[in-house]
């Protein structure tokens, strides 16, 4: 039984999380962010690595950017961006 109920949480953690893309899959159409090949606005995050390394993740919500964050090559948060 507890193998079931740790087996539907992980399906439902795994089916409630953002879709997550690299950021050259994203087109800007007058600041509202789609997804190629997709006619509605973008919803999860985006990533985009420099030097094998993350280097920024941007939040869209209905194809608007709510946050975006950026990295240093260690990790650690360099600049936090949230807009309104």
């Amino acid at each position: 039984m507890k193998k079931l109920l740790a087996l539907l949480l992980l399906f439902g953690i795994v089916g409630c999380s953002n879709n997550e893309i690299p950021s050259h899959l994203l087109i800007d159409n007058g600041g509202v962010f789609y997804e190629a090949g997709s006619k509605k606005p973008f919803d999860g995050t985006s990533i985009e690595n420099q030097d094998g390394s993350l280097f920024k993740r941007t939040y869209f919500s209905k194809g608007k950017i709510t946050k975006a964050e950026e990295f240093y090559k260690s990790g650690s948060v360099k600049r936090i961006l949230i807009k309104y």
